[in-house]
């Protein structure tokens, strides 16, 4: 069976849920659709920058958020130092990335072990 998506929603809402420890409560993040991003980039295409760090903004945002629920997570850390990195932030990225090695992430191919390499790890 496909799946189907509403296109007309505007935002996305995830849970992340208490009561393990980590967090004394449900945390709720809210993030703008892609709709919503390529809605407006359509109407004004000046608004390509716009998009583009919203969409970093977003997932910076929702990767923080998961490593304060389960800061051992070396996905998360590495995810989180490439977004920093594409957003201008190289020190916040690398400090990131730096942490995922140290918590044991594997490169997956040649081009993530270039990078390591290329940022001076």
């Amino acid at each position: 069976m496909a799946r189907r998506y509403d296109l007309s929603v505007s935002t996305y809402e995830f849970v992340l849920r208490g009561g393990n420890g980590r967090y004394d409560q449900d945390t709720t993040i809210v993030l703008p659709s892609v709709t919503t991003i390529v809605s407006a980039v359509l109407a004004k295409p000046q608004l390509v920058p716009w998009a583009y760090a919203t969409t970093l903004d977003s997932l910076t945002g929702l990767v923080t958020q998961a490593l304060a629920a389960e800061p051992s997570i070396r996905q998360s850390h590495w995810y989180l130092g490439l977004a920093y990195i594409a957003n201008g932030q190289r020190q916040e990225g690398v400090a990131e990335i730096k942490r995922a090695l140290e918590l044991n992430y594997q490169p997956q191919n040649k081009t993530e072990e270039n990078f390591i390499k290329n940022i001076g790890l």
